[in-house]
């Protein structure tokens, strides 16, 4: 190659990688931390206190704590309420569970005594009532809010590690829930779907099973009662 055009790819390449450099560089401001509880694990953004706003809500598993994070409109936050979890809270959904137009908060808790679900009910304001939990299986260590019986409230499903199955509470309509009805998975679920994959309408499970190496599928009937395949 003519040392000429060499040269010139050389210079070329070099400024097209200043260029990528610095545009890389200007996609983010530097970091902003904000202090949460003792071992954050998740977080959900959805606005609370509907001021238009994304606000946070962060579960942290030695602290057994939710904190909220409300956003001032120019994304940064101020820190408003903290609310306690039960033991070691693994995951955390918001939705509107009571059906009053404001979002509340699910979450599951991998270590409680009696493996609870715990359901905080949103004021409207972004302050929450106190937590009401309900049992889930041994372990629940993610969960899912979607709508499985079609009866247009919001139902809950957990995957719980340690006793191989799912917990699914359905939904009173006012945020309240039934006692969970279990269906057995594969060993070891630890990550949980909810999804109409076999496109009938209704809203069909999947979770991963992280010791027997697979996954389960469970089909929805439309009723919300599931069969279960182990694939």
């Amino acid at each position: 190659m003519n040392l000429k055009y060499f040269l010139c790819y050389v210079v070329l390449f070099v400024i097209w990688l200043c260029l990528t450099e610095h545009s890389y560089a200007s996609i983010f401001l530097s970091p902003v931390n904000y202090a949460a509880g003792d071992g954050p694990v998740a977080v959900c953004c959805i606005d609370f206190n509907n001021d238009n706003d994304k606000d946070l809500a962060i579960i942290s598993r030695f602290s057994q704590t939710v904190s909220i994070l409300l956003n001032n409109g120019d994304g940064t936050f101020q820190h408003t309420n903290i609310y306690s979890t039960e033991q070691l809270p693994a995951d955390i959904r918001t939705a509107d569970l009571d059906n009053d137009g404001d979002y509340d908060l699910a979450i599951a808790n991998r270590d409680s005594p009696g493996f609870y679900v715990s359901i905080l009910i949103n004021n409207g304001d972004a302050t929450f009532q106190e937590k009401v939990n309900y049992v889930s299986g041994n372990h629940p260590s993610s969960l899912d809010i979607c709508d499985f019986d079609n009866d247009e409230d919001l139902d809950l499903v957990t995957a719980n590690a340690y006793s191989d199955d799912i917990s699914l509470l359905f939904n009173n309509g006012d945020g309240t829930f039934q006692n969970a009805v279990n269906y057995t998975t594969g060993d070891g679920p630890v990550g949980v779907l909810s999804v109409d994959y076999d496109n009938d309408g209704d809203l069909d499970v999947i979770t991963t099973n992280d010791v027997s190496k697979d996954v389960t599928i469970l089909e929805n009937d439309g009723s919300g009662v599931f069969q279960v395949d182990t694939t």
